[in-house]
């Protein structure tokens, strides 16, 4: 069986309505311009430091440290896996921070912030009878976009969020983390290619699915009205473009 959608409207009344009632001069229901700069733990995330930046801040994982490195504070920190390593990310915990920590976290996670202000949140792939839950995601970079959008951003300025190793060879791998380690052992590297594209991208099978996720989440994200830019060199945002500040910037110009 086949249905038709048919709406009582023409391609030139709908736009002449919207005109006339911004003509009106009538205050908006939503006028939140808040931005959030999420910092990844990849190579490039270093490159953060090196822009001036605006508005509210959230380190991932190991992230934390690349922050103090440079002698800063996050506003937020945020973690979701289950590894009692992720405590390891906080021997530094500056206390100025509010750590965003998912209910499935080790106990060793609360532990060490049980001086420091923390805020609980719930992830969707484990019961949590009557709380509100993030859609689960295959990695933290993305449950914290979902959470950033629960919590009212309507910009989000991805940084370090790469997919990929430093190097453009597998003769050159190169570094895969700017701050602190890794929770578990990285998989195999593979080598990427992107049609029209010169350079190569050293990835794993790991970090591929990131990217298929990321093809679903971002999309509904950006329909949802919370813009994203990755910003930096990243095979994600060279399989992704369309959220990538270098195609976001030719657009606008």
């Amino acid at each position: 069986m086949d249905f038709t959608i048919q709406t009582p409207k023409s391609d030139q009344r709908v736009p002449a309505n919207i005109a006339h009632a911004l003509g009106l001069g009538l205050p908006e229901i939503d006028t939140s311009e808040r931005s959030l700069h999420i910092v990844a733990n990849g190579p490039t995330a270093r490159e953060f430091f090196r822009h001036r930046f605006f508005g509210d801040t959230m380190a991932l994982n190991g992230a934390l440290g690349v922050f103090v490195d440079h002698g800063r504070a996050p506003t937020y920190w945020a973690g979701c896996d289950s590894q009692e390593e992720l405590a390891g990310f906080l021997k530094e915990a500056p206390p100025t921070t509010t750590y965003l920590v998912a209910s499935r976290c080790h106990p060793a996670v609360f532990d060490r912030l049980r001086n420091h202000d923390v805020r609980l949140w719930h992830v969707s792939d484990y019961p949590a009878a009557g709380k509100r839950r993030v859609p689960c995601a295959v990695s933290i970079t993305l449950c914290a976009a979902m959470l950033a959008q629960r919590l009212g951003y309507r910009r989000l300025d991805m940084w370090g969020w790469d997919c990929c190793f430093s190097g453009s060879s597998l003769e050159d791998v190169g570094e895969h983390h700017a701050g602190q380690g890794e929770l578990s052992a990285t998989p195999e590297p593979i080598e990427i290619e992107i049609d029209d594209e010169p350079e190569r991208y050293i990835s794993t099978s790991t970090w591929m699915c990131e990217i298929s996720d990321a093809q679903g989440i971002l999309p509904v994200l950006r329909w949802c009205g919370t813009d994203v830019v990755i910003h930096g060199r990243s095979l994600i945002s060279a399989i992704i473009p369309e959220f990538g500040e270098q195609e976001l910037n030719r657009k606008a110009a």
